[in-house]
């Protein structure tokens, strides 16, 4: 009965640090992402308009 108990609460526990583990990396990439998103929409940008450029030489 104890150990059951005792498995079921390491389970929880383990289960407990995973969800604070990525909710804390969810949190950091969104962090990491909304200080880059402005780089990354340049760079889509610039990308898509060489991608026009390209096609409209061929």
């Amino acid at each position: 009965m104890f150990e059951e108990n005792q498995t079921s609460f390491l389970t929880y526990m383990k289960l407990h640090a995973l969800l604070i583990v990525i909710t804390s990396n969810i949190n950091y990439l969104a962090n990491f992402l909304s200080y880059r998103i402005k780089d990354i929409d340049i760079y889509f940008f610039y990308t898509f308009l060489r991608k026009g450029e390209r096609t409209k030489n061929h």
